[in-house]
């Protein structure tokens, strides 16, 4: 038996035998977190999370995405609590704080970071690169 949270998604499986291979994480995944991004904004960062951020070799598919990815880094640095410290509810924090470390040494997150400043400040009619 399936049942879905908004139509089109399933998110979960009550079969006792686990048959249908869904697994309940994403059940979890509706909480919210003020440094959750909000679903506007993530339609705004989505095509550049997948052009900037270095995509992992895919021997399976992934069990979370960037978007989650990101709000688990986002909750750890805006709270400054240990990783370990990140609630159940976001991805494991092995998985964020690895994910973190390969953005961060790869300068993804600084990238990213000159990209959404840029497009601010095009959009606010200033000069691209911050200088008067």
């Amino acid at each position: 038996m399936q049942f879905q949270a908004k139509p089109g998604r399933v998110i979960g499986c009550l079969c006792l035998l686990n048959s249908c291979k869904i697994t309940l994480k994403t059940l979890l995944l509706d909480v919210f977190y003020s440094t959750n991004l909000t679903d506007a904004l993530g339609e705004i960062l989505s095509p550049f999370l997948y052009q900037i951020l270095p995509q992992k070799k895919r021997t399976r598919p992934p069990n979370w995405t960037q978007r989650q990815i990101l709000n688990g880094i986002l909750y750890q640095l805006k709270n400054g609590c240990n990783w370990a410290d990140i609630p159940k509810k976001l991805p494991p924090y092995s998985t964020v704080y690895w994910y973190y470390k390969q953005w961060r040494s790869q300068g993804a997150i600084g990238k990213l970071m000159r990209v959404l400043h840029s497009q601010l400040r095009a959009q606010v009619k200033k000069n691209r690169n911050g200088l008067h």
